[in-house]
């Protein structure tokens, strides 16, 4: 099959839906089929950029259009590529963000009818809106509202053929709005690399100053990329602490990854607060084989991402493909979802490791194409 994905932006690293549409469309070519990606509203570049990205040594081709252009312009450029490439399907990922800065993007229907009208389209929606339930602020449930009329008249008016979301929670929302969906879940968009034990071993070394024989004296509790304020945090740590005393063991928080300004001085502020009772051990930016080394040398991960909404994670992912234990402190109550969603997540956070893998997803995908 020959497929065209369009998403948001291309930066690689730089945007999670960017990176997840990369990561599928690669990995399609490895199975055999021909695919290129375009984006629509690149927010990383000023001008028209065409240029091959690689995986692993596999490439595509890719269009990135600049945000800048407009929706208009870029959408006349979309068509241009799309007559001349002919996609058996064209894949729209979808994020109202991605193509305005306020989520509104109430002319997306306008200048992408007449592009993908004749094509057999295909809408995965990563993020449908905000506001979703009735205790949500009201400011948010206006812009929601919005938001899911703009979608409800993209599927109407260019005849989608098949829409997807990640997870349960969306699926509900979704049918709500009365969208019927899939749930084609996300995968890893980080591989697992093998760690042996010497690497292992220097590792706990270098970034923990510890004998990997004295490691069984300690616990390490990790966090990667993005920390939020809200995350309860001070409370798991506790408790984990608590724990780790009864079980006569020392407790490390382990950070890494990208946790910027915000994440620093929550982390700053839990120094403070567990001063002398917990080690805390920070590394910033790391590649993706450091990832997922580091994953390994630790005992259960902390989410940031409430229950209700992992499916959209692509961190979360990352960590269930490696089979990791993970605290899920950030609390939120959904009336309307939480009761109908509760026996989906167990099975969903019970899935083997393989099931959130790039591999299983892609196959998954093909049969919803045909």
């Amino acid at each position: 099959m020959k497929i065209l994905s369009v998403c948001g932006s291309l930066e690689p690293g730089k945007d999670g839906v960017g990176d997840y549409t990369r990561k599928l469309a690669i990995e399609l070519i490895r199975l055999g089929h021909v695919c290129s990606i375009v984006a629509l509203m690149d927010k990383f570049i000023n001008f028209e950029l065409k240029e091959k990205q690689e995986i692993n040594k596999v490439y595509i081709d890719t269009l990135r259009l600049p945000f800048k252009s407009g929706l208009k312009k870029n959408s006349e450029t979309l068509s241009l590529l799309v007559n001349s490439f002919c996609p058996n399907w064209i894949s729209l990922q979808y994020v109202p963000f991605s193509f305005n800065n306020k989520g509104l993007p109430f002319d997306l229907t306008k200048y992408l009818k007449p592009v993908l009208y004749h094509f057999s389209v295909h809408l995965m929606i990563h993020e449908p809106g905000i506001g979703i339930s009735k205790i949500s602020p009201f400011k948010h449930r206006i812009i929601g509202f919005l938001q899911f009329r703009i979608l409800e008249n993209l599927i109407k008016n260019i005849r989608i053929k098949n829409v997807t979301t990640t997870n349960k929670l969306y699926q509900l929302v979704l049918s709500d709005k009365n969208i019927n969906s899939e749930i084609l879940t996300l995968f890893s968009n980080i591989d697992s690399f093998e760690l042996n034990l010497d690497l292992k071993a220097s590792l706990i070394l270098n970034l923990f100053n510890l004998d990997i024989r004295e490691r069984i004296h300690w616990k390490i509790i990790g966090i990667f990329g993005t920390l939020y304020p809200d995350s309860n945090l001070e409370l798991e740590l506790n408790n984990q602490f608590i724990q780790a005393e009864f079980e006569c063991k020392k407790l490390i928080f382990f950070s890494f990854g990208f946790v910027g300004e915000t994440g620093s001085n929550e982390i700053s502020n839990l120094k403070i607060l567990f001063n002398n009772k917990i080690t805390f051990i920070t590394v910033g930016r790391v590649t993706e084989i450091e990832a997922s080394h580091y994953v390994q040398l630790c005992d259960c991960m902390i989410s940031c991402t409430p229950a209700q909404h992992v499916g959209k994670s692509g961190v979360f992912a990352f960590l269930k493909l490696h089979g990791l234990n993970i605290l899920l402190p950030r609390k939120e109550t959904l009336p309307e979802y939480d009761i109908k969603i509760q026996d989906w997540y167990l099975d969903f956070c019970n899935r083997k490791p393989f099931y959130w893998s790039v591999e299983f997803i892609a196959t998954e995908y093909l049969k919803l194409l045909k």
